[in-house]
């Protein structure tokens, strides 16, 4: 939820489906455009993962994270809508 609500908030569309669930595809579309690939895990059970595509660096979410917000600055990155 904290990268879709990043990526939303960073004006990335679709990142979130119509029920206020992640949409899987357009966060990693999203990511792409940005120069990372998504190695889903489960997210609540193993951390996914992070690539850079230039580097072949991996990253953490974590990491991920640090790195956006570098490129972004001033962003929040919590969710940008209510979720119930």
């Amino acid at each position: 939820m904290e990268l879709a609500g990043f990526l939303e908030k960073a004006g990335n569309k679709n990142v979130f489906n119509d029920i206020g669930g992640v949409n899987f595809d357009s966060m990693r579309g999203a990511l792409k455009g940005l120069g990372f690939e998504s190695h889903d895990k489960g997210g609540l059970l193993k951390d996914n993962t992070y690539t850079q595509i230039s580097t072949g660096k991996e990253f953490s979410q974590a990491e991920l994270m640090k790195v956006l917000k570098e490129r972004f600055p001033g962003m929040d990155s919590g969710p940008s809508r209510l979720i119930f």
